[in-house]
């Protein structure tokens, strides 16, 4: 950790930027899905028929977090993938369109 970093984190533990608060969790939860996404596309660069992936916490619906299935194909932010079971409103072998930022690659 840099000095500067560090005289950040002790001047918040101090109470000097209480006002600014949840404008920083903000920007802190900002950059973590910003990298979130950086990360999933870099894992899903290459050929991407019959990449396995499943869906993370970031999915809506919620019951659809944790489900298991195979990409078909990319197409800018977004991925069509087959369900391996069905789920909710989704049945299994159905394609769906999914943004890359709710997978993860098994």
């Amino acid at each position: 950790m840099t000095n500067t970093v560090q005289t950040m984190f002790d001047a918040i533990v101090a109470g000097c930027h209480d006002s600014g608060l949840d404008d920083l969790m903000s920007a802190i939860k900002d950059r973590k899905l910003v990298l979130e996404r950086a990360r999933v596309a870099a894992a899903l660069t290459g050929p991407a028929p019959k990449r396995r992936v499943r869906f993370n916490y970031h999915t809506r619906p919620a019951y659809m977090r944790g489900m298991e299935a195979t990409i078909v194909s990319i197409k800018g932010k977004r991925a069509t993938v087959v369900l391996d079971f069905a789920q909710g409103r989704f049945n299994a072998g159905r394609e769906i369109k999914a943004p890359l930022a709710i997978l993860d690659v098994i």
